[in-house]
């Protein structure tokens, strides 16, 4: 790693709170993508995965710190290559803005689907926004 992507990682770093220790939560203390929640982070040029846009969120951009390219798997509907997803598998349930490399898994649309039915983050009934009445 040269000398600027060192210096862009730890000031990544110095934006999550690990106050909590090794096990605990490391929430983003930075902006957050209004929409989703999730943490803004810039992108860290130079490290391989790294999107190609000027921002990320914090948790891709965590596990492309530590774990490298977060890789692909082929659609099962069009057989071409979709870039994974790093999904959230915090132990008391997910927090969109940790960080913690530990609560980080990688895997397709469908496993990041699953994740938010088993953990209740799935909209029902009126709460869905195709929801006729």
């Amino acid at each position: 790693m040269d000398a600027e992507t060192t210096f862009h990682v730890e000031r990544f770093w110095s934006y999550v709170d690990r106050s909590g220790g090794a096990e605990a939560c490391w929430p983003w203390t930075r902006s957050v993508f209004p929409s989703t929640g999730y943490g803004q982070a810039t992108t860290i040029r130079g490290l391989p995965g790294s999107p190609m846009g000027p921002t990320t969120t914090a948790h891709r951009q965590a596990w492309i710190i530590t774990n490298g390219d977060p890789g692909t798997h082929r659609s099962p509907l069009t057989g071409q290559p979709v870039t994974n997803r790093v999904r959230h598998r915090c132990p008391g349930g997910p927090l969109r803005t940790c960080c913690n490399p530990t609560h980080l898994r990688v895997g397709s649309d469908q496993d990041n689907a699953d994740d938010r039915a088993s953990d209740g983050n799935q909209p029902r009934g009126t709460s869905a926004g195709g929801a006729k009445l």
